[in-house]
């Protein structure tokens, strides 16, 4: 009796264990993909992270190409100015040379010019007289006296035109060291502008650079995230594997276990006289050469098939057990069946 009981325990549990654990492996596979579907949705979201991160660092980019051809042309035009400046530099080098020279050239204009106006002022009456007394006729003491008055205005004449030089000089020099501080005014404008788009460039570049750092640390979050999803797809390709065999064991058992109720069904109608007999006597002949008493199993509830089962499974009692055998009079291994 006590043995009757632990064999259909046992198969009651077989049953329950391998619907529960077809159960267990579909959501263990559920769970797996759901995790894998979650990562797959953080690698999007990564990814849509990464085309943002790249389409601002690419504007970025573009300001500063922008940025650098105005601060290109700000440093071509520094350029020319400084050359500009050197050029003025060198005309007011010269200027001065020049003032310098037409002032020596007047100084020395009006010193020959003050002796002369000395000399005639000193001996003008006497010179006068001579040139009367010593010229032959009156032509030549008109001529005389002409050439006195025309070397007194050629001397007045060239003290004007050095002084215009020297005048025109001195305005030329003043005239080039506006210039000259007009472009140097332009330059320091040029060169703070210089100054303040190169300033922009280094922020903008810094810009560009931290999102270079997010993209690499996106990228590297993104292939980490792909690693997940390919273990992830491995794992779940391995629990779909162990279903799967484990599905084809459930069919195979099934079928057997049909093929045994069928083989009982067959064989009820051969039990029903030795279960008939047994019931006049209450035991049935085990193949083991043992008999077991049946009795009870016809006073408990249940079906007539599940009890006529039941009753000839009884006749298997005490057989050999066999590892992985599935022969009922041969030797068996129950967790087969």
């Amino acid at each position: 009796m006590t043995k009757k009981i632990v064999m259909m325990f046992l198969v009651i549990l077989l049953v329950f264990a391998s619907f529960c654990g077809q159960a267990y492996a579909d959501k263990d596979i559920d769970d797996k993909k759901d995790e894998r579907d979650k990562t797959q949705e953080e690698l999007d979201e990564v990814e849509a992270s990464i085309e943002e991160l790249a389409a601002e660092q690419e504007g970025i980019e573009e300001e500063i190409e922008e940025v650098s051809c105005a601060l290109v042309q700000i440093l071509a035009e520094i350029d020319v100015i400084e050359a500009q400046m050197a050029e003025k530099q060198v005309q007011i080098d010269q200027a001065v040379i020049d003032y310098n020279a037409a002032v020596e050239l007047e100084k020395q204009q009006y010193e020959a010019m003050k002796i002369r106006i000395k000399y005639l002022y000193e001996n003008g009456d006497t010179n006068i007289l001579n040139i009367f007394m010593e010229s032959g006729s009156i032509t030549e003491t008109l001529t005389k006296a002409e050439y006195v008055e025309d070397l007194y205005d050629y001397d007045r004449k060239m003290l004007s035109e050095y002084q215009n030089t020297v005048e025109t000089v001195k305005q030329l020099h003043e005239k080039l060291l506006e210039e000259q501080e007009e472009l140097e005014a332009l330059k320091q404008d040029y060169e703070a502008q210089q100054a303040s788009m190169e300033e922009v460039v280094a922020e903008l570049q810094s810009v560009a650079d931290d999102y270079g750092s997010q993209i690499a640390s996106a990228k590297a979050k993104a292939a980490e995230y792909a690693k997940q999803i390919e273990a992830q797809n491995a794992e779940i390709a391995r629990l779909e594997e162990e279903a799967r065999k484990k599905a084809e064991e459930e069919a195979a058992r099934k079928k057997a276990e049909e093929e045994a109720k069928r083989k009982a069904e067959e064989a009820r109608a051969k039990a029903s006289s030795e279960v008939a007999d047994s019931q006049d006597t209450g035991v049935v002949k085990t193949t083991s050469s043992s008999n077991i008493d049946v009795s009870s199993i016809y006073s408990t509830s249940g079906s007539d098939v599940g009890k006529s089962i039941a009753a000839y499974a009884c006749q298997f009692i005490g057989n050999p057990y066999v590892a992985g055998g599935t022969s009922l009079t041969n030797g068996a291994d129950c967790s087969g069946f």
